[in-house]
């Protein structure tokens, strides 16, 4: 954030993941990798059903599962679209 409080971001953002997989390398003695794998081996591979697509803000604003009021709810949960 600037201190104007506008945005602000760099685009080294890959540093802090390389950071952490040199942490758990120097934590656990193995490499990130092979945590990885081994959580894939035990519960699966991981999937996202997610479709990134483009919309102006008219269309944003007047697709229902953006409203909470379709589910009847005052709060929107995280998986809205599934379950309404």
């Amino acid at each position: 954030m600037r201190m104007d409080g506008r945005a602000w971001s760099t685009d080294k953002d890959g540093i802090v993941p390389c950071l952490l997989a040199a942490e758990i390398t120097a934590r656990n003695g193995r490499d990130p990798g092979e945590a990885y794998r081994a959580l894939v081996r035990d519960l699966g591979e991981p999937f996202a059903d997610r479709v990134d697509a483009p919309a102006t803000f008219e269309q944003k604003k007047s697709s229902p599962s953006s409203t909470a009021r379709r589910c009847g709810s005052r709060i929107l949960p995280a998986n809205a679209s599934r379950r309404c």
